[in-house]
């Protein structure tokens, strides 16, 4: 992955339309609100907390191969965001250059009459795939 230089990313952020700290604070919150990205209340029931990710994944799904964006993921479960329709408990594999995983489509995220993303629980993770959490999980 290639380091930008502070003024690269500004230029990047001024070709979005975005101009100062206030604007970028607000796209992201449009962003993870339209993905579901909200951050985790203390309170979260969840059993297996998350990580935000944002790596770009095939899915193959009924011999037919689509594409998606992993947007975070779990021990069991991750969420990705794809405008693609799957039938709710389906099998998948997700694959990438370094992951590859079977699961079971859990949940349909849909805004504005889209599908925005999929919620998936995966299907007996290998070791690899624990390994892969460990070494992108942020230190604490």
């Amino acid at each position: 992955m290639v380091a930008l230089k502070r003024q690269e990313i500004l230029d990047r952020l001024k070709k979005l339309g975005i101009n100062s700290e206030s604007e970028l604070e607000s796209y992201i919150e449009e962003y993870n609100a339209y993905f579901g990205l909200q951050k985790e209340p203390k309170n979260d029931k969840r059993a297996y907390s998350r990580i935000s990710i944002g790596v770009g994944v095939k899915i193959f799904y009924n011999n037919d191969i689509f594409q998606g964006t992993v947007l975070n993921v779990s021990e069991r479960g991750m969420f990705i965001g794809t405008n693609q329709y799957f039938s709710s408990d389906s099998m998948i594999c997700i694959e990438s250059d370094s992951l590859k995983v079977l699961a079971i489509v859990k949940r349909l995220k849909k805004m504005n009459g889209n599908y925005g993303g999929v919620g998936v629980e995966l299907i007996n993770p290998a070791h690899d795939y624990f390994d892969y959490l460990k070494a992108i999980k942020p230190p604490q």
